[in-house]
């Protein structure tokens, strides 16, 4: 099954992000496809940018696995997370 995650970000932060320990590649829009097969699956993250700067990431597709969290970079100038997520 395909899942898609989404990335907005303000400024210039940069996000690395995983879905099974697989990085995800984001294109122009924002958008990653990733390949899953049924069960429970590790979306990780890390964002570096400059303070002040926010982001979100989202999972969009399928509609049974929709998340997202935003959030603003303080002075550490990063941020991480993980969400797990069942297909």
């Amino acid at each position: 099954m395909k899942i898609k995650v989404k990335f907005k970000r303000s400024g210039s932060a940069s996000v690395k992000s995983f879905v099974n320990s697989k990085p995800l590649n984001f294109g122009a829009d924002g958008v990653a496809v990733a390949e899953v097969d049924p069960g429970q699956h590790p979306l990780t993250w890390v964002v570096i940018g400059a303070p002040s700067q926010t982001y979100t990431i989202a999972i969009t597709e399928p509609e049974s696995c929709k998340f997202s969290h935003s959030a603003t970079l303080d002075s550490a100038q990063k941020d991480s997370g993980l969400q797990w997520f069942t297909v």
